[in-house]
């Protein structure tokens, strides 16, 4: 967990893509080119291939682009 530092309570280090997709109000898919692309940056589960995407990365690209991000995030 990381510390949200906007109202200090602990938010978690990872997303889903799914998660992140409805952070940034754009398609998975959109969000899995943006890790393939770099631009977004994530893990990926050696064992079930699924990405986790990085929590801090999210705030950085929608602070980037000026997404606003969903309230007490």
């Amino acid at each position: 967990m990381t510390k949200n530092i906007k109202n200090g309570k602990e938010r978690k280090k990872y997303l889903t893509t799914q998660e992140a997709a409805q952070i940034l109000k754009i398609s998975q898919s959109t969000v899995q080119r943006y890790v393939d692309k770099g631009m977004i940056k994530a893990d990926k589960n050696p064992i079930t291939g699924r990405r986790a995407v990085l929590t801090s990365s999210v705030v950085t690209l929608a602070a980037e682009y000026g997404i606003p991000l969903p309230e007490g995030f």
